[in-house]
């Protein structure tokens, strides 16, 4: 009917240029990645991570072995994808391509290596000195 008006809510807008990030591309721009780099680390095409960030996209018709994936590399939980309530941090804890190059190293390694590499992370953490100081919350 050309003569109904429109509904009054806000209109959907392009990422990055009139309309705001999902969800998902907030998380992603948030931990520093491309969503071309993001979809590489989970293992799917990037066409396939283009739908799932569509606007419209439904997140319970997407194949949950994609989501697991993203997530896995996104460091959250798939809670996160589905609550609106939950906060998007921003990761600033290393460069985007210091984080990158040890993900990809890491996948390259076989099981029996990356195992022995958690143990030596796992030994390195146990040194305060090694550690990372985070300022405490004046409250």
């Amino acid at each position: 009917m050309a003569g109904k008006k429109q509904d009054a809510s806000p209109k959907k807008q392009i990422a990055g240029k009139d309309r705001p990030y999902t969800k998902l591309e907030a998380i992603i721009k948030g931990a520093g990645y491309s969503n071309t780099q993001v979809a590489h680390l989970a293992g799917i095409p990037i066409s396939t991570l283009q739908t799932i960030i569509r606007p419209e996209a439904d997140l319970g018709t997407v194949r949950v072995s994609n989501l697991l994936s993203l997530c896995r590399v996104l460091n959250i939980n798939i809670e996160q994808l589905f609550d609106s309530e939950a906060p998007v941090a921003e990761d600033t804890d290393a460069p985007v391509g210091q984080r990158l190059e040890l993900v990809t190293l890491f996948n390259r390694l076989n099981t029996e290596t990356r195992g022995e590499l958690i143990g030596l992370m796992r030994s390195l953490v146990k040194d305060p000195n090694r550690l990372m100081v985070w300022p405490k919350d004046e409250g």
